[in-house]
């Protein structure tokens, strides 16, 4: 499908995932005030940091998400390290567990817009575009690569059966060697001259893993065809996390904060 299309189709999904980072976001916070009745400094922290991801973040743009996430990883790294020098704070089996659960609701946050996505995609074009003269290089080089095939088979004969060459103006152990070179010479002319290729090949692999194999998707840039995206997965979902919060929630209220 068109790289358009593929946004169109995982926008609601998007939404859904930004809107679950903000719920989990505030979900663990409000978990962890309610566990800290002896720790005001604590609580203080951790409040500063469900309020340092509001809930309208979810309508904010890529750059204002990236700024939010940002101040609540700083947070909760600081809360991470009051935690640790607090004395007996409360929930220590847990608490790596929901800052991580947090961190990892921020990474989806940072995720880009749209518009980010497009920005990438045309990145992959010009990277493509630089060694597009290269495509159907192996065709070109087949013919080279079964002569210098051949020529090493000759060359293996003649080590093994060097009486072959004897009386004739090639009984030389040069020949013998440069029949023996053509393919492992050929090879390495082969690699360096793809190996700009090669170097393309793993940018445009490391964007797609960044950017697009998250959502699901696996951006192709054009070359023989039009450029477009494959749908490689569904769309990761958040239901065991929201499963495991919603078990938090009736824990928390069935026994009520630890104090």
């Amino acid at each position: 499908m068109t790289l358009d299309s593929f946004l169109a189709e995982r926008a609601p999904e998007i939404a859904g995932e930004l809107a679950a980072a903000v719920a989990c976001i505030h979900d663990v916070a409000d978990y962890l005030g309610r566990s800290l009745g002896r720790h005001p400094e604590l609580a203080t922290q951790v409040q500063r940091l469900a309020q340092s991801v509001p809930e309208d973040a979810v309508h904010a743009d890529a750059r204002t998400r990236t700024q939010f996430a940002t101040e609540a990883g700083q947070l909760s790294e600081d809360v991470k390290s009051r935690w640790i020098e607090a004395e007996d704070p409360p929930l220590v089996a847990e608490i790596d567990d929901l800052l991580a659960e947090i961190n990892g609701a921020l990474n989806t946050l940072r995720r880009p817009g749209p518009e980010a996505l497009r920005a990438t995609a045309a990145e992959m074009d010009l990277l493509a575009r630089r060694t597009a003269h290269l495509d159907g290089i192996e065709q070109r080089y087949l013919p080279w690569a079964i002569g210098a095939a051949l020529l090493f088979v000759l060359g293996l004969t003649f080590l093994l059966i060097p009486s072959l060459l004897t009386g004739t103006p090639l009984a030389s152990f040069w020949t013998i060697l440069v029949c023996l070179g053509a393919l492992p010479g050929l090879g390495l002319y082969y690699a360096r001259t793809v190996l700009p290729r090669s170097e393309t090949d793993t940018a445009i692999d490391a964007l797609n893993r960044e950017h697009f194999i998250p959502l699901g998707g696996l951006y192709f840039p054009a070359s023989e065809g039009p450029a477009c995206v494959v749908v490689t997965a569904p769309p990761p979902t958040r239901t065991e996390g929201a499963q495991a919060r919603e078990e938090r929630r009736r824990h928390r209220d069935r026994v009520g904060p630890f104090w």
